[in-house]
């Protein structure tokens, strides 16, 4: 469905859509936009992108309200996917059961793409390979989470929320994060390649990778900063909170609390 400049849904049962790009939206161009408000969204597909929407060329998407679950994508963007300086708001949603390869959630392609959750809860969407919420891999683009609660997202190699490379970036400020996982690396969240996260007042509780960085990993000069968090049993083969590898990586914690965090390596 590709939208006129405005189109706005309200309180709307949007069920079984499936398409090959933006099962339910596909919304482009400056000034286009979909509004989507106290809307159940469930089971829509995309045979490649964006099991919801694909937001590009300056267009927009704003949920509020809305119950986001059991969408999927073969590719990328389980709900959506986000390119060439598309933006998207989440308010007061609940995203749950969503799958892709590449971002359970949302999946950012080009320069400049944005997505912002408040008060959200997200909870079990997965990745069959990367980012079980969000995989954000270009320079410029971001994803903020505020006041959020994420438990039990995953992914299938890296990063169970998200993977954030390519000098893109992820804040997340007062959310709860528990029980997140990676098969391989990064618990919470895989950084690389001058991609940064910051976490800032965030409690973050039992998360685990099988191998490194319980809570983060970063490596090829990647970074990430903890301020004023609590990181409590989180756990790793490597890192039961962090693992940072290779020549200009960083990860910095200030006026944070570490409690019963444990690396399992018995090598």
């Amino acid at each position: 469905m590709f939208l006129p400049p405005s189109l706005s849904f309200s309180s709307i049962f949007l069920l079984i859509c499936c398409s090959q790009h933006g099962g339910v939206v596909f919304v482009t161009g400056t000034g286009s936009s979909a509004i989507f408000d106290s809307c159940t969204l469930t089971t829509n597909s995309a045979t490649n992108y964006g099991g919801v929407a694909v937001v590009e060329n300056s267009g927009s998407a704003i949920f509020t309200s809305c119950t986001i679950t059991k969408n999927s994508a073969t590719f990328s963007g389980g709900v959506a996917r986000i390119q060439s300086s598309g933006s998207t708001v989440f308010t007061r949603c609940i995203l749950s059961y969503n799958t892709a390869k590449h971002g359970g959630v949302a999946y950012f392609g080009s320069i400049g793409s944005s997505a912002i959750f408040n008060s959200c809860i997200l909870t079990e969407n997965s990745a069959t390979k990367e980012g079980g919420v969000a995989v954000v891999v270009d320079t410029g683009s971001s994803i903020i989470f505020t006041n959020s609660t994420l438990t039990k997202n995953s992914a299938a190699q890296y990063g169970g929320v998200a993977l954030v490379q390519s000098s893109s970036s992820a804040a997340f400020t007062s959310c709860t994060f528990t029980e997140n996982s990676a098969t391989i690396t990064g618990g919470v969240a895989l950084v690389q390649s001058s991609g940064s996260a910051i976490f800032t007042s965030c409690n973050l509780t039992k998360n685990t990778a099988t191998n490194d960085g319980g809570v983060i990993f970063v490596q090829n000069g990647g970074s990430a900063a903890f301020n004023s968090c609590g990181l409590t049993q989180n756990s790793a083969k490597d890192g039961g909170v962090a693992s940072v590898k290779i020549s200009g990586s960083a990860a910095i914690f200030t006026d944070c609390r570490l409690t019963d965090n444990s690396a399992t390596d018995v090598s």
